[in-house]
């Protein structure tokens, strides 16, 4: 989705204009896997791996009975381990952090909205085929990550850093609006990813922003 406005200024009112923005669903056919997590004494959700290159810890199917979807009032979002290329994409890890005083869960894809310093607005498109961030793979059907208070669950965000169509710089993405999965309403965060670079909205030879977005998963899953 892309729409043209004059300035960042600008780009400021459309992030004002989505208050309310659509909910994202990766529901499946089939009964989803339930993940259960909880916060450790060290504030890292328990059952997770103490460094990137330790080989994740299977994870335990929940016992707990159905519980309500986590909502953004409830929800500190943040984006996290943002780097540098790999394999061609830039990016980083968008965090939902259960901030209530109750447990609740989560499950799909989030949906973000990505608005450029001129105003130029894209929606991620969902990965299904996965990202070169995170060593992600898609495989239905999604999990349903029960988060206690304190603990959290994780959705790779990535993008591709070299415009395939025209020479130059890709349009830097200035804002992030983004809506828990199955949620209401939004949370704007800043698309800076390191120093002075933030997250670029390249065009790929298709002529598709290359930007996209992972379910939500527990961090183990995305441990490499």
């Amino acid at each position: 989705m892309r729409n043209q406005l004059p300035s960042l200024a600008a780009a400021t009112a459309v992030a004002a204009a989505f208050g309310i923005t659509a909910c994202a669903s990766g529901a499946g056919t089939s009964s989803p896997p339930a993940v259960q997590l909880a916060a450790s004494s060290a504030g890292r959700p328990a059952g997770l791996s103490a460094s990137r290159g330790s080989a994740p810890r299977p994870s335990r199917p929940a016992t707990a009975a159905h519980l309500p979807a986590c909502p953004i009032s409830r929800l500190k979002i943040t984006l996290i381990r943002r780097g540098g290329a790999v394999m061609g994409e830039v990016g980083g890890y968008l965090r939902f952090a259960n901030a209530g005083p109750a447990a609740c869960q989560l499950s799909g894809w989030p949906t973000v909205t990505a608005i450029t310093a001129d105003g130029m607005t894209v929606t991620a498109a969902r990965a299904v085929h996965g990202t070169m961030l995170g060593a992600w793979q898609y495989a239905p059907p999604l999990p349903v990550v029960r988060l206690a208070p304190g603990a959290a669950a994780y959705a790779v965000l990535a993008a591709g850093d070299h415009n395939a169509r025209t020479a130059g710089d890709c349009p830097a993405v200035r804002l992030l609006l983004v809506t828990a999965p199955a949620g209401s309403g939004h949370v704007t965060l800043s698309a800076r990813l390191y120093g002075r670079a933030y997250l670029p909205a390249c065009t790929s030879a298709g002529g598709s922003t290359e930007i996209q977005v992972s379910a939500v998963v527990p961090l183990a899953d995305l441990a490499h």
